[in-house]
């Protein structure tokens, strides 16, 4: 009995599991295949993970951050709903609680959220006093409290100047995108970068991630460099 038992709770846990796989392979597929199309500015960066392999690291433009009215928890799940530029590259126009009805989004998390302040134009002036012991040959360094409290006499130093804030009532969120690995053959990844490199010495950026989205899940299409996919630049 305990045979069996056991037989069917590990022939029930490989059919989920299966399961899940196969949801997933379909989900990536109908994705790609019906997912609409957006371009995201990039700056990829080559970095190596001992455990996944080689990539390419990407970092989006237009993700942000936000700032509005609401504070938002760190992990929490956010949706983005997706614009496009002049210049036909995404970026995200907002960050909502619940999906929105009729735009394309994609499902993001939040990373940090913070109060939002802007400078007032006053500015506070930090001082030192470097001040006569009173009974003692030797000088030190005392707060300004010391001073009035001890009447000590003192040389009065300034240290730096110091901007003073007001907070707006807003918060500021910054988020985690559901993409940020560009995954290639371990022998490519470093030509990838090298690649990126070449087309980026003069300060020209023109990378892009090409991503596909349907119903917020959001997968990586291609990387392109100056309009040609990185896999052709790291083979040449």
């Amino acid at each position: 009995m305990k045979t069996q038992s056991f037989l069917i709770v590990a022939t029930s846990a490989f059919i989920l599991h299966a399961g899940i796989m196969a949801y997933m392979i379909i989900k990536r597929e109908i994705t790609l295949d019906k997912g609409e199309r957006f371009s995201f500015k990039t700056a990829p960066v080559d970095p190596h993970d001992a455990f996944r392999g080689k990539f390419v690291r990407v970092d989006i433009d237009g993700d942000g951050p936000f700032t509005n009215k609401v504070e938002y928890k760190r992990g929490q799940k956010l949706y983005a709903p997706l614009g496009v530029d002049a210049d036909g590259l995404a970026v995200m126009t907002d960050i909502l609680i619940k999906p929105p009805k009729d735009d394309p989004y994609i499902k993001v998390k939040c990373s940090r959220c913070y109060e939002d302040r802007v400078k007032t134009g006053v500015v506070d002036t930090n001082f030192m006093y470097y001040c006569q012991q009173k009974n003692d040959k030797y000088r030190r360094w005392r707060s300004e409290k010391d001073v009035a409290r001890y009447n000590l006499t003192y040389d009065k130093v300034r240290t730096n100047t110091v901007d003073k804030y007001k907070y707006t009532g807003k918060y500021v969120t910054k988020i985690e995108v559901p993409f940020d690995r560009y995954y290639m053959d371990e022998k490519l990844a470093p030509r990838a970068e090298q690649a990126y490199r070449d087309n980026s010495r003069r300060g020209k950026q023109d990378a892009v991630l090409n991503v596909r989205v349907r119903n917020g899940y959001a997968l990586i299409e291609s990387l392109e460099v100056g309009g040609v996919p990185i896999r052709d630049l790291a083979k040449e």
